[in-house]
């Protein structure tokens, strides 16, 4: 890591409870996201439905309750592998490989796609309260912005590797590392870690006691502190002043986890199954 790679301290927070399971939904097609719809007592699921780097059109999106029952299993379709989703402006946005797709919240009507020259391996997906759109490019090493209808490089990142997880932080962006060394089977050399990276100025700030320590793929801030997963081997850790800690496991391939309010939300990719634990 270069010495312009600074180090932030954490906030003190409170402690997170240990999850309790509510409820588990199968049927879905290697799910890889699920973000909580704003004002309605739903969630959207992102289905891969097919190889994660393939163009293949099989790729749809699901609508399902708060409570754990089907409303509408293919709520837009065609698709080829999409991942990170985010809502913002009654929109949906969805990496989808090379493309950002946005749609209408209301009835799932694709209103763009869009695809930024460069991109390679589209991932995460997290909005600003203001509206503006950032999309972490897995294997390009980059984070795109969305903005007024445009989508552009925002950030090169050569010092993080393989940048996935990302999620608006106190005005920062909150982006998590799979790590280096990739291999086919998403293993790497070394674990990745977590960072900020101020919206305004661009500076990147490496989290101190949170590097090395995960394949990351979501990360998402918690009245507790901030949560992370692993998606190699499940583990799901809280990350406070110290080292990480191991909050519980979700099981192997638990994908882009959200929060809803008290509750974490988790796909879990290879069991094509949805899992939501409370966190009181």
């Amino acid at each position: 890591m270069k010495s312009s790679l600074m180090v932030l301290a954490l906030a003190s927070s409170a402690a997170v409870a240990a999850p309790t399971l509510q409820w588990q939904l199968d049927g879905f097609d290697s799910p890889e996201s699920v973000v909580p719809v704003p004002g309605k007592a739903q969630y959207l699921v992102s289905n891969i439905g097919g190889h994660p780097g393939e163009k293949d059109g099989n790729g749809f999106l699901s609508l399902v309750s708060a409570s754990g029952e089907w409303i509408e299993k293919h709520w837009a379709v065609g698709l080829d592998a999409p991942k990170g989703l985010a809502i913002s402006d009654g929109k949906v946005f969805v990496s989808d490989l090379t493309a950002l797709r946005v749609y209408d919240l209301k009835d799932g009507t694709l209103l763009d796609t869009l695809t930024p020259p460069g991109a390679q391996f589209l991932n995460d997906v997290t909005a600003t309260p203001e509206g503006d759109v950032y999309v972490s490019d897995m294997m390009g090493g980059s984070v795109y912005r969305y903005d007024d209808g445009e989508l552009s490089l925002w950030l090169n990142l050569p010092d993080i590797p393989h940048p996935n997880g990302l999620t608006i932080d106190d005005g920062q962006l909150l982006l998590a590392s799979w790590g280096t060394g990739m291999q086919a089977d998403f293993s790497t050399d070394e674990k990745g870690g977590l960072f900020t990276v101020d919206l305004q100025s661009k500076e990147i700030r490496a989290l101190p006691h949170a590097q090395g320590f995960a394949n990351i793929d979501a990360v998402e801030r918690h009245a507790g502190g901030i949560i992370a997963n692993d998606w190699l081997t499940g583990e799901v850790f809280v990350v406070e002043e110290s080292a990480p800690k191991v909050l519980f496991n979700a099981g192997v391939s638990a994908a882009d986890f959200g929060v809803d309010g008290d509750r974490l939300l988790v796909p879990v990719m290879m069991e094509n199954r949805v899992d939501v634990y409370s966190l009181d």
